[in-house]
């Protein structure tokens, strides 16, 4: 779970270059490790995953991110908890589906985020932020 706190840490320097006319699928740009650029490719999966697809640019294109080749790399937790931020949720995380049934019984809707590259899989839950909690939330930042 360290990919979640650096992801917790680039989320605020997330950029939305496009998204679809369906909204199923984002295109995002972060900042990357030793000044490099991530893009993220997020899509929902007609199957009900969040596929997810990270690459690293490189002088003359981009090629797949390391991290994201055997687990899921901090950028894409980024994007995917950017997504769900733009459109009014907050994000749980965890690494099993079991932790977050329990709280899925308070609200929400339960996600498995699949890596494109490697087939890791994440567990998240978005909660609806009422809109009284998101205004006093923005006061306190």
């Amino acid at each position: 779970m360290a990919n979640l706190a650096s992801a917790n840490k680039v989320t605020e320097f997330c950029h939305l270059v496009s998204v679809s006319k369906n909204r199923r699928s984002w295109h995002i740009s972060m900042p990357g490790h030793r000044d490099t650029r991530n893009r993220v490719f997020v899509k929902l999966d007609p199957t009900g995953y969040i596929m997810v697809e990270c690459q690293k640019d490189i002088l003359l294109g981009y090629k797949p991110c390391i991290g994201n080749s055997t687990s899921l790399c901090y950028h894409a937790i980024a994007a995917v908890k950017y997504v769900f931020n733009q459109n009014g949720f907050e994000t749980f995380w965890s690494g099993k589906r079991g932790n977050l049934l329990r709280l899925r019984n308070t609200g929400g809707s339960l996600h498995c985020v699949k890596s494109k590259q490697s087939g890791s899989k994440m567990w998240v839950l978005g909660k609806k932020v009422e809109k009284k909690m998101r205004k006093r939330r923005e006061e306190v930042a």
